[in-house]
């Protein structure tokens, strides 16, 4: 199968990241500063620390996290599923792979959306003072998130059940870098609504 550097770069998110929140940079005021911010977090999230956010306003995070949820809905996972669907086909893909791939996968969707909506209909609206919001419980808010991580990190161990010493096809090494470009972006995703707008709710 062959890709255009079109295609790689768009993949592998080089060229990616600003470009899906030209909303917020075209609206927002602080939009160029957070987005600033975020990629140079998600870069060292080890080291990262919530009060970085701390000047920033709440709808432009929750603005931020509500694009986010579009890009990886409508572009990233089903893009990954496509990809997926290939690697199964291929004669040299891991055995475990083309058993449970699609499997761990597919839960994994399935969580992330279930959270998605969850946090938009519970999250969102209370952190901006909607009127007529849903009952949110900041206490139990950490276990609504999903186990999407564990599927997604399953699916990233059977990836790497092919030895290093094999020759790994294009179509591979793409699938690994868009999951672990996926998830990069989902720890960072977590990290500013767990420590950034929850710990605004219980402040």
């Amino acid at each position: 199968m062959n890709y255009s550097l079109t295609e790689v770069l768009g993949w592998t998110g080089a060229n990616s990241f600003a470009d899906r929140y030209k909303t917020i940079l075209e609206k927002e005021q602080q939009g160029n500063v957070l987005l600033a911010e975020l990629i140079l977090c998600m870069d060292d999230l080890e080291h990262a620390k919530p009060s970085w956010f701390d000047s920033f306003d709440t709808p432009v995070i929750v603005d931020f996290l509500t694009i986010s949820h579009r890009h990886y809905l409508e572009n990233v996972l089903p893009s990954i599923e496509r990809q997926l669907e290939v690697l199964v086909q291929q004669r040299d893909c891991p055995i475990l792979v083309s058993e449970y791939g699609l499997y761990f996968y597919r839960e994994f969707r399935r969580g992330l959306m279930e959270h998605f909506s969850y946090e938009e209909e519970h999250l969102f609206p209370h952190v901006l003072k909607q009127e007529g919001r849903k009952e949110f419980d900041p206490t139990n808010f950490k276990s609504h998130h999903p186990h999407a991580a564990v599927d997604l990190n399953g699916l990233l161990m059977l990836m790497s059940s092919k030895g290093s010493s094999e020759e790994k096809s294009m179509s591979f090494r793409i699938l690994m870098e868009m999951l672990s470009s996926l998830n990069k972006e989902l720890k960072l995703h977590e990290f500013i609504e767990e420590n950034v707008l929850l710990a605004r709710i219980l402040s």
